[in-house]
């Protein structure tokens, strides 16, 4: 679940010890990211999140079919795949327990949100998560899919770096 992924990198960060860090984290890692914000602020400087959803209801109508149509194939899997298990938590995961927007409207930290135009999560969503930041700034990027960082390190880069860099 997003809870145990949080819980172990909050365990993480106590057992470094390394002071409040800068995140940057894409898709679950953003999702993550913001969970721990949310939960720990004392842990974070700033945030960058790309491609990240706050419900499965932020996901395309197609990446939604898509989910749907592979949880059904794996039912009844004896012994089910690591994909099997992925999509079951994208499909019913993040809870609102674990994100919603009342939640990151109480993150008082500086908040990069990014997407690509053409994202697996809808702009609609991405542009709730931003509103629901009071310190949040948007990034959309043209042309681009799911894979922000990887398809646009040109343009993402200088970016991340210029609002980590920030006093």
């Amino acid at each position: 679940s997003y809870t145990v992924m949080m819980n172990d990198t909050i365990a993480l960060l106590d057992r470094l010890r390394p002071g409040p860090v800068d995140v940057v984290g894409y898709s679950d890692g953003g999702i993550l990211a913001l969970m721990l914000a949310v939960r720990r602020p004392d842990l974070v400087r700033r945030l960058v999140v790309s491609g990240a959803n706050i419900s499965p209801d932020g996901l395309t109508a197609k990446e939604l079919a898509e989910l749907r149509a592979a949880v059904a194939r794996a039912r009844g899997k004896s012994d089910p795949t690591l994909a099997d298990r992925l999509n079951a938590l994208w499909l019913h995961a993040p809870t609102p327990d674990e994100i919603n927007p009342a939640l990151l409207a109480g993150v008082h930290k500086p908040v990069l949100v990014m997407s690509g135009d053409r994202d697996a999560i809808t702009l609609e969503h991405t542009l709730a998560i931003y509103r629901a930041l009071p310190q949040g700034e948007l990034c959309i990027l043209p042309g681009t899919g799911h894979g922000t960082f990887g398809a646009r390190p040109a343009w993402v880069n200088p970016i991340i770096l210029e609002f980590l860099g920030r006093a």
